[in-house]
């Protein structure tokens, strides 16, 4: 599935991918929270949402898909249809 969308677990920031700062960090990209300023977040800790507009997140370890109504975080820029 082609993913849209990204927001950040802990404060529902919207999440866009940048480069490092440093040279060698050993990532060439990673998740950068618009809404906290957190850079590098790892992907566990980002909301993905799908092109059929359900969201994928990391709960106990396992990927899981949910509809936006049973998400527990509130993300920015969503809006509960």
């Amino acid at each position: 599935m082609k993913m849209e969308e990204k927001w950040h677990k802990n404060c529902g920031g919207k999440v866009v991918y940048r480069e490092p700062s440093e040279k060698g960090a050993g990532f060439k990209q990673a998740g950068y929270c618009l809404k906290c300023d957190e850079f590098p977040i790892l992907q566990e800790d980002i909301i993905f949402k799908l092109e059929d507009g359900k969201f994928e997140r990391l709960t106990e370890g396992k990927w899981e898909v949910l509809e936006y109504k049973d998400l527990p975080e509130d993300l920015d820029g969503v809006n509960d249809e």
